[in-house]
């Protein structure tokens, strides 16, 4: 299975179009959903997903883990430079 990132609010692709979360918080589902995702806690070490960091999903139940946590045991999370 693959690791996967959540973007950033307000995030836009290569050609400027809004990817990600409204910047504000909004209602729209997809925009609930993913901030509730990236604010669900990792089963291993228990910090919030958060934005831009590689994570996997950790059953089907909707629970995550950060991909560092997965390699390692435990560990600090890393941002991915969203200008790589």
């Amino acid at each position: 299975m693959g690791w996967f990132v959540i973007s950033e609010p307000g995030s836009v692709d290569h050609n400027g179009h809004p990817w990600g979360p409204c910047a504000e918080v909004c209602e729209h589902a997809d925009c609930v959903a993913t901030r509730r995702d990236a604010d669900s806690l990792c089963t291993i070490c228990g910090g919030a997903i958060g934005y831009m960091v590689k994570a996997y999903a950790a059953d089907e139940r909707g629970r995550y883990d950060h991909a560092v946590c997965v390699w390692t045991g435990t560990g600090p999370v890393a941002r991915l430079d969203p200008a790589r």
